[in-house]
Formats: C-alpha cells, structure tokens, sequence
C-alpha cells in the first residue's frame, strides 16, 4: 500500500483515519480512535488502582505512556513542515508549507491572499465576506482535494472540474484543488494551474502553498559540494548560515550538512538539495516546526 499511495497518504489512511474498512466492507478502528480508546484506557487505570510501594514501577510506565500519546497528538494536530530555498547570499524569512493552502485574488496590480487550509482541513467552512482590490464578495469554501483531477465537460461551453485521488508516491507530484463558492457562482482551481472561469470581475483567483513566517532571517554565506571522484555528482554539502533574531538582537553562524539538522527556536532545518542554476547555488532545506517536541 505504501508503495502505491506514499508513506504520508498511507499515514493519513491508516494511522489519521478514526474508521477504517477492512477489504472496504467490515469497519475498523482506525489509528487515531485506537490510539484514543488506550489513552483513555491508561487514565482509567492510573485513577482506578490503589497506590502501593510495589506498583511505583507500573505506575511510571503509564505515565511515560500517556505522556508520549498526549505528545503525538500534540504535534499531528500542531506541527507545520515545509521547503525553504535561500540563495547564496539571500536573506529568508520563512519557508513554504506542504499541507497549509491560500487563495490569492490578484487584479494585475494589487494581490490579495487568504489562508482556507491548514494541515490539509478547510479552516472556515462558513460564508466569509471578504473586503478586497475594490471589491466585496461573499466566499464558501466547499471540497479540498490534496490531489486531483482535470475533467473537461461539453455543456455548451467548456468548463473544468476538480475530483479527489489518491496522492502520487511522491508528493511533489501532487496538484491540490478547492471548490469555492464566490457569490454564490461555482469556481474550481488548481494549485500552479490557470484555468478558465477562475476569475469574477476581472479578479484572478489562485491556489498556492501558504507561507509560514520565521520569527528570525537566515542568510546562506556559503555553499559547500564536495563530488565523487572524476565525476560532478554530489557526494555531501553543507550550507553555512546565518541566523538574525532581531527579537532577541542577537546573530548565530551555524553549518547545516546532510543527516546533520540543526535546531533553533523550535525550528528544525534539514539540508535537503540544493539547486545549481548559472552558477548561482540555492540550497533547499526542509523546515519542520513541531510543537511537542518540549514532551519528548
């Protein structure tokens, strides 16, 4: 299964879901409700028994136990991960979110954004009046699709239609997609792909990955590559950076290398690539902010 759909779509089935459908028929308990039912379990158990010398042990363990449940819903409800790409010699302050989307109303001039999803779950799906580029409109956001579809329907004028899938493997592939109510008149849009019909009164609509603001910048002085021998593929790097908490006034030199991360402010950064175009080096770092990682 795994295989087929990638590890976070078979994380998301399986271990996320509160029903699963054995041989999609008989209903299952999925991860998330299991997970539940033994941490409500474990207090039972911890309130119920009579506390004596000889059970100090049994008692520690529960509580290690609910401890690390508590800090594993605490981060899948929490944490954000995303890409950063700082160029060398750049200046960053925040990275791109893999499952947090907005809506970008654009005229050709004045832009206008709106988040509707984080951790891939509509955030509003009541009617928002939004007061926007000289306009005001009432906007419902109805399906989210963390993957989908194009269906090109002849009804007298061609249209297009988003329907949910299965994610690819490897999610890079993957094209998110909205349905949206705009005054009542249906609009469907796909991330990174301009479509008729997706705008209303010469506003242009657009689905992007939100950004998540870093409470400091980072700055990439240097990009180090060393290769195989005799070849131009990549063996290691490290990326040497800066760190400007303008909050604390403070400055930090740091080096991120592979299977190295490095750990700041509840940030961590994982040297993932790097992007080598006209000679000009753009390393890609993966960001992970987890709030319960202070359990663990």
């Amino acid at each position: 299964m795994q295989t087929d759909i990638g590890i976070y779509s078979a994380i998301e089935l399986f271990f996320a879901a509160k029903i699963i459908w054995l041989f999609d028929v008989i209903p299952m308990p999925g991860g998330s409700l299991s997970l539940f039912f033994l941490f409500l379990n474990l207090v039972i158990k911890l309130f119920s028994d009579s506390y004596t010398s000889s059970k100090i042990g049994t008692i520690l363990i529960h509580i290690g136990i609910l401890f690390f449940l508590f800090g594993a819903f605490f981060s899948t409800k929490l944490s954000n991960e995303g890409v950063m790409l700082v160029k060398e010699g750049d200046r960053v302050n925040f990275f791109i979110s893999d499952s947090s989307y907005s809506l970008l109303f654009t005229n050709g001039v004045d832009t206008f954004s709106i988040p509707i999803v984080n951790n891939n779950s509509i955030v509003n799906k009541k009617t928002m009046r939004i007061n926007a580029l000289g306009k005001i409109f009432d906007l419902d956001v109805k399906e989210f699709y963390k993957n989908c579809d194009l269906d090109i329907v002849n009804d007298k004028k061609i249209f297009y239609k988003v329907k949910g899938r299965h994610t690819f493997p490897e999610t890079e592939y993957d094209k998110a997609g909205v349905l949206i109510l705009i005054n009542a008149n249906t609009y469907h849009v796909i991330e990174d792909i301009n479509l008729p019909y997706s705008s209303f009164d010469n506003i242009e609509v657009k689905l992007i990955k939100s950004r998540v603001y870093l409470p400091f910048h980072i700055s990439l002085l240097h990009f180090e590559k060393n290769v195989y021998l005799k070849t131009n593929m990549a063996k290691s790097y490290k990326s040497s950076i800066l760190i400007d908490h303008r909050i604390m006034d403070m400055q930090y030199k740091f080096d991120i290398q592979m299977n190295k991360p490095f750990r700041f402010n509840g940030y961590t950064f994982y040297q993932t690539s790097f992007i080598d175009e006209d000679k000009i080096i753009t390393s890609v770092f993966t960001v992970v902010n987890n709030p319960g990682n202070f359990i663990f």
